[in-house]
């Protein structure tokens, strides 16, 4: 059972590790593609689970006009909406501020640590405060800087991939060291 368990652990990395890079390479190519690609996923993700509340509405009460049927009606026309108008677009747009607030959040809350909870460390209050301002630019930036969305894009691509790799040689290396 427990080998079982691990195949199947193993497995759900693998196919982490595979969206990752997917995705990084898809970033690295163009924004527009991991918009296009990340709006058909989530939609068709959405048509499933409509499709399973349909079923599941239909087997409950033998009727697919439940409030179940209705909400399955709901998130089906939601699911095409979002492969149709590409909706992924709103999610990049949201990123720059997330950013923007979490960044204020932090820098409020590096003072808050070394004032209102008086602790005496300068470098955690200095690396929150640092993260807190690039976190503000960064959002800034992806606003208002003309191609800085497509920079970025390429770099968080790389970091993806990076990320992706890192992963692979770590899950082969501790199977390697397993035998």
């Amino acid at each position: 059972m427990a080998t079982k368990q691990l195949k199947n652990d193993e497995i759900a990395r693998i196919v982490y590790i595979a969206v990752m890079l997917v995705f990084g390479i898809l970033f690295c190519c163009s924004t527009a593609l991991v918009t296009s690609t990340l709006s058909w996923v989530i939609g068709i993700a959405l048509i499933v689970a409509s499709v399973a509340m349909l079923i599941t509405s239909y087997m409950d009460t033998k009727s697919i006009t439940t409030m179940s049927g209705f909400m399955s009606a709901v998130v089906l026309a939601f699911g095409i909406l979002f492969i149709v108008s590409n909706l992924a677009g709103i999610i990049f747009q949201y990123i720059p501020y997330i950013l923007i607030v979490w960044g204020f959040y932090m820098l409020i809350d590096s003072f808050l640590f070394r004032f209102a909870r008086h602790n005496n460390s300068v470098l955690i209050f200095a690396i929150e405060l640092a993260l807190g301002a690039i976190a503000i630019t960064l959002g800034f930036c992806l606003l208002y800087v003309d191609g800085f969305y497509e920079w970025a894009g390429l770099i968080f691509g790389i970091i993806l991939i990076l990320a992706a790799v890192y992963q692979l040689l770590q899950l082969f290396g501790k199977k390697s060291s397993k035998k």
